[in-house]
């Protein structure tokens, strides 16, 4: 595209499969929070947050201490691209879910009853 014979785009766009793995679609700050007496039992929160807070987001990590139990909180942001998001979106459709046979002819009882 050109506007006053020059070209809106600061180099050559990218189209296709070379803009989804390189652009970003969402932003996440992520919140890890782990009891120092259980180690592997982590809770993992991850919060979608605008470009602005993103880049105003730091990684950090501090322990905080509550009634006699010591947990370290950790914060780290991550983005994710178009196309991992539609990946992800994509695996959430690949479960196919079956009918249990005992209910195979009560639905193809009322089945043919309402198409009739």
């Amino acid at each position: 595209m050109m506007r006053s014979g020059k070209s809106i785009f600061k180099s050559t766009p990218k189209t296709g499969l070379a803009f989804a793995q390189s652009e970003t679609y969402q932003y996440f700050k992520v919140v890890t929070r782990t009891n120092q007496k259980f180690t592997n039992n982590k809770i993992i929160e991850r919060l979608e947050i605008d470009s602005g807070t993103f880049a105003n987001t730091s990684a950090n990590t501090f322990t905080l201490a509550v009634a006699g139990e010591s947990f370290i909180i950790s914060t780290s942001k991550e983005t994710r691209t178009y196309y991992e998001y539609e990946d992800l979106e994509n695996e959430k459709k690949r479960t196919i879910k079956l009918l249990k046979p005992n209910f195979v002819k009560a639905l193809e009882k009322e089945f043919k009853r309402v198409i009739s």
